[in-house]
């Protein structure tokens, strides 16, 4: 079974990933992102849903003011962060590079 990082590991896998921060006690990682309008916000969420459900991984995706979007992941069988949630956020950074912002 998949055991949470403990404080030391999350700060390693952290400090590789740019513009993700910690959330909720050191437990969520979480990253912001401003988009051009509610449809760029909603064609984001959907890339970023197939890369999740290829790694069988799922965030949570929130769009608020119709164009602040921010995405928040942690491993909810653990409680935690895995080594799963900072492969999943470095893959979403792959692929947002081409954000209307």
């Amino acid at each position: 079974m998949t055991t949470a990082l403990n404080e030391s590991q999350v700060q390693e896998h952290l400090v590789q990933l740019e513009g993700w921060h910690l959330t909720h006690e050191g437990t969520r990682i979480r990253k912001n992102w401003g988009v051009s309008n509610f449809l760029a916000g909603l064609d984001f969420f959907g890339r970023v849903a197939e890369v999740a459900e290829d790694m069988q991984h799922h965030p949570d995706l929130h769009l608020e003011n119709y164009k602040d979007a921010w995405i928040e992941i942690w491993t909810h069988t653990v409680g935690g962060l895995t080594a799963a949630d900072f492969t999943l956020a470095s893959r979403i950074d792959e692929m947002a590079g081409y954000i209307e912002t």
